[in-house]
């Protein structure tokens, strides 16, 4: 077979369009290596196309079994087997030996799956019966309605050179009958196979140029601002936006090589040379994109080339021309604008020089920039910023319900996943709530304070000794070593005394937890955590993990064998978390809400949402606990206190302030500090300014209308 490469645009016109009943066989043949973020962008392309071909809604990211999403990646996953290869380069000897490039059981399953989905629409979603609103829109119910119509819809384009109006009607009139069922199973896999990698390449590149090209960035957002509303007939007048969207696919074109095959010798053009029947064409895109004789700066990402183009038509070809241009490039383009269709205003793409930045000082320009509200985006998530306390108020309390999960996070193979903290809010997040709310009452954490006391002491005199010698001290490591025994003694009842034995086992096993750096497994697992369990990385260090593992069972072994009401009076027995957590098995009591925040709920929506059910924390839930414990109780602990240190020693006045209250108390019991207000007034203040989490997650279940914004 011949090959010849074609990149002159005046003959590509004629052969995509005047002459193109000479090359009427298009090879579909597509083979891509997608690089890491295309990965990752690939979850909302998987999610979008299944919707908008299939009418299905696997949410990818959450479900990464769901059958839709496992068929789909094994067809579109097309590594160098023998199968494909023979198919690609031999398709002759293929076809003799039955080579098969594709996995069929996966297009076993879209063939069933889109027959079923077919029978059910006829059956159903008819229009004496249904009303319009109710129809589907997606792509196997526009090709069954494309049955019942006999109008000529001819030649659509958004390429700059329309053919004319003769040529396409010759060429397109519908012809009588309709598609059959096969045809229907095939179309809905090309549009998978045509609409995922294209869709998840050309986000990328946008990506990656709009994060070099600030400028490109803010004159994209300046637009954007002058949109009331994104609808697909408003979105498709944005002239910068389209100019960024045509500017990427100029750059990185979605097929690097367009191919055609020649029915009839042909003579190319005015060059004299006659190509003979059964030659394979291909057509650089990439190469012709870039060629200075149709392009200014042709290696510069330049979007303002498009608001008033001079190119040639046919020396931008991102999805093929002619008759046989890409049907999909009108859903591409759609899907692509879709960042900018949530009408909130903020960084309409993934700004990757704000990744070294400081979270606090990333979200304090965004709202300086773009007010309490702003929309934003990681590599897999589109995130909605609200910092209006009226708001919170409604999402955190009243509508609880519709916010009830924080954000996706893979955690390996550690028993992290049945902690409060990392379970969706589902019945057994409630289960396990309401057997732990017990846990931190009032009176809970009175008996707590004699351990509390005791390290404190220990702690003061620890300090002294370096007040006697006037040395500078790094205070977040003191602090740190009287969190770490505070919270070992609270939560497994060890007094490791770290300052003194920093080998300690629990607290070389607490630290290997606590150090979590920017190591690969902590950055796939929490910035994409699909892949995190495809790859099963692993966020936490194992050992550490099985060392708590180990620890709290035998600590519940030995509190249930010899800490029991009937051997051992209440003065005796354990006071720490899980003794509290194995005490908790023996109440039916229904504690409800419990809570130290400003805003309480209501007494009676409550009742209904935290209602004790039945049943008690098993092993592996304890175990769970008490990691979080120690996570989320340590590093707030020492940085609460580091920061009250830090603030106090810039403001004389108000340790002084501070000291004149604490003076007036003759004893430090939980009943008299909960009473000390300036006391309680600097706690609250440093965490005003230092708060514990910088960002708050929340992941909606439903459709949520956002107080009176609109």
């Amino acid at each position: 077979m011949w090959v010849i490469n074609i990149n002159d645009a005046d003959l590509l016109r004629d052969i995509f369009v005047k002459d193109f009943h000479v090359w009427p066989h298009h090879l579909d043949f597509h083979l891509g290596e997608a690089i890491d973020i295309r990965k990752h962008v690939g979850a909302f392309a998987m999610d979008v196309i299944s919707r908008c071909a299939y009418g299905i809604d696997v949410e990818s990211i959450a479900n990464p079994n769901h059958p839709l999403v496992l068929n789909a990646r094994k067809i579109l996953s097309v590594d160098a087997s023998f199968g494909i290869i023979v198919s690609g380069l031999f398709p002759a000897l293929g076809r003799l030996i039955g080579a098969e490039p594709f996995d069929m059981s996966a297009c076993r399953y879209f063939d069933d799956l889109t027959k079923k989905i077919i029978d059910e629409r006829k059956l159903h979603n008819n229009h004496k019966n249904n009303s319009i609103s109710k129809r589907r829109t997606d792509f196997i119910q526009l090709m069954i309605d494309s049955e019942k119509s006999d109008k000529d819809f001819g030649y659509d384009s958004i390429s700059d050179g329309e053919p004319d109006d003769k040529s396409t009607e010759q060429t397109f009139k519908k012809p009588s009958g309709t598609l059959s069922i096969d045809e229907m199973v095939a179309q809905g896999i090309l549009f998978f196979i045509a609409g995922y990698d294209t869709t998840s390449a050309a986000l990328t590149h946008a990506i990656y140029y709009l994060s070099q090209h600030p400028e490109c960035q803010q004159k994209l957002y300046d637009e954007l601002k002058t949109c009331d509303e994104f609808t697909y007939e408003k979105l498709v007048h944005l002239k910068y936006l389209n100019a960024v969207i045509n500017e990427t696919l100029r750059l990185a074109p979605s097929f690097l090589r367009l191919f055609r095959v020649c029915v009839e010798d042909y003579p190319l053009g005015n060059t004299g040379i006659t190509i003979p029947a059964g030659t394979f064409m291909t057509v650089s895109t990439y190469t012709l994109h870039r060629d200075p004789k149709y392009w200014d700066n042709p290696t510069d990402f330049l979007p303002e080339r498009w608001i008033q183009p001079k190119h040639h038509p046919y020396a931008y070809m991102p999805f093929g021309g002619g008759p046989r241009l890409c049907i999909g490039q009108r859903y591409l383009k759609r899907y692509y604008s879709y960042w900018a269709r949530h009408g909130v205003p903020g960084p309409n793409y993934v700004d990757l020089r704000q990744v070294m930045q400081p979270v606090h000082e990333v979200d304090a320009g965004y709202q300086q920039k773009y007010g309490r509200i702003f929309g934003m985006y990681t590599f897999t998530q589109k995130i909605i910023n609200i910092n209006d306390a009226d708001l919170l108020r409604d999402i955190f309390v009243k509508d609880f319900h519709i916010w009830p999960n924080h954000l996706d996070f893979h955690l390996g193979t550690s028993k992290l996943d049945k902690s409060l903290f990392f379970m969706p809010g589902n019945d057994d997040w409630k289960r396990q709530r309401s057997i732990l709310s017990p846990v931190f009452t009032s009176g809970k954490l009175r008996a707590m304070m004699a351990h509390i006391s005791h390290i404190s002491d220990r702690f003061i005199q620890s300090l002294s000794q370096h007040e006697v010698s006037g040395e500078a001290i790094d205070i977040r490591k003191h602090v740190g070593a009287f969190a770490m025994d505070v919270i070992s003694r609270c939560a497994y009842g060890i007094d490791v005394e770290s300052i003194a034995n920093p080998n300690h086992p629990l607290v070389l096993n607490a630290r290997k937890i606590l150090s979590v750096d920017a190591s690969f497994g902590i950055i796939v697992s929490g910035l994409f955590p699909a892949l995190g369990r495809l790859i099963g990385a692993e966020p936490f260090d194992m050992s550490a993990c099985r060392y708590f593992d180990d620890l709290t069972k035998k600590i519940i072994d030995e509190r249930k064998l010899h800490n029991n009401h009937k051997n051992n009076s209440i003065s005796k027995r354990r006071t720490d978390f899980i003794q509290l957590m194995i005490d908790s098995e023996k109440s039916d009591k229904d504690f409800g809400y419990d809570s130290i925040s400003d805003g309480e709920p209501d007494d009676k929506s409550t009742e209904q949402t935290f209602k004790k059910p039945s049943g008690t924390l098993s092993i592996d839930e304890m175990v769970a606990q008490g990691i979080l414990f120690f996570i989320a109780g340590y590093d707030t602990t020492s940085a609460a206190l580091t920061h009250a240190i830090y603030y106090l020693s810039q403001h004389p006045e108000c340790q002084q302030k501070l000291y004149d209250e604490l003076k007036t108390c003759d004893e430090f019991t939980y009943e008299k500090l909960v009473h000390l207000k300036y006391l309680n007034a600097v706690i609250n203040e440093t965490l005003r300014l230092a708060p514990s989490f910088l960002r708050l997650f929340r992941v909606c279940v439903e459709d949520y209308p956002l107080g009176n914004t609109g």
